[in-house]
């Protein structure tokens, strides 16, 4: 399986990321699924996706027509196969055996996904998030009890 490490932009540690599916999208996205990640990211910021295409136009069956504009979606199994999905009333779809398919290519796509990916923010787990926004009420609080007590008066919060 293909592994990239992918660097956090919070204090979590680093963690490698291994995929089993990527899907291409003709709407303008791609998908990345695997090792508990399923991340979106644009196809405009990957380069990866038009040689690949490319070269299945250049391996597909005959009365096949595989492009850019004929994409419904893409879908690679790592190590099993790529399936084409045009869009309704294309073409008909085709599976393409592993064996058959340039694998720098696939390797190239799953690079720059990942690159992308590890850019991205990671999430904040339930337990930071509430802990986030049990610290902001208490500052929201402490900012209305000054407001309504003034600048003489005391008030204590139990």
């Amino acid at each position: 399986m293909a592994t990239v490490k992918k660097q956090s932009v919070t204090t979590k540690t680093a963690q490698t990321l291994a995929w089993n599916t990527i899907h291409i999208f003709g709407h303008g996205q791609s998908q990345f699924i695997g090792n508990g990640t399923n991340k979106k990211i644009a196809n405009e910021k990957l380069s990866s996706i038009e040689p690949l295409i490319n070269h299945l136009a250049g391996i597909q069956q005959k009365g096949t027509k595989i492009s850019m504009d004929a994409l419904h979606t893409v879908n690679i199994y790592n190590e099993m196969a790529i399936d084409f999905h045009p869009k309704p009333g294309k073409n008909k779809q085709q599976r393409f055996a592993w064996s058959d398919i340039d694998k720098k290519l696939v390797k190239k796509l799953s690079d720059d996904l990942t690159k992308k990916i590890a850019s991205l923010p990671v999430p904040l787990t339930t337990k930071e998030q509430m802990k986030m926004m049990q610290n902001e009420v208490k500052t929201r609080n402490a900012d209305m009890i000054k407001k309504i007590s003034g600048p003489n008066k005391r008030t204590t919060i139990k």
